[in-house]
């Protein structure tokens, strides 16, 4: 009988600690770093110049995330300084919103030069977020 209360006990101590474990990373989840759960992606890192690539928005935080339409693409240049492209197109000023465990997408325009880039998207926590925060994604033009 022994053995078996010990066996017992054991199983239950486990279930208390993954229990207890859950609870703390569930909690630190909802409160730290949401910002740290934003993913962002391109679906091609190396394209032609005329083609478009598409940018995914991926939030797998506990709170939802709000963007605008702009993106930034700067040139990589070959002596290791960047320039920001200017570009003539009008942006709007709606706030997109991603609620948690959801991926929106954006088209992305390449119609540039060839050479290296990276493109930079800012987004904020919830919809009246004081932060801003950026990513920023590295792509090819052949």
């Amino acid at each position: 009988m022994s053995r078996k209360w010990n066996k017992t006990r054991f199983i239950g101590t486990v279930i208390l600690v993954i229990f207890g474990m859950s609870i703390v990373g569930g909690n630190t989840w909802l409160k730290y770093g949401p910002e740290n759960n934003v993913r962002m992606w391109l679906d091609k890192t190396t394209v032609k110049g005329d083609e478009s690539m598409t940018l995914y928005i991926r939030n797998l935080g506990s709170k939802s995330i709000g963007y605008g339409s702009p993106y930034y693409i700067y040139r990589i240049n070959e002596n290791g300084t960047e320039t920001l492209l200017k570009f003539e197109w009008a942006w709007t000023a709606e706030l997109r919103m991603c609620i948690p465990f959801t991926t929106r997408t954006q088209e992305i325009y390449t119609d540039i030069s060839p050479g290296d880039y990276y493109l930079e998207k800012h987004y904020q926590i919830g919809h009246l977020g004081t932060r801003q925060f950026t990513k920023r994604l590295y792509f090819t033009i052949e």
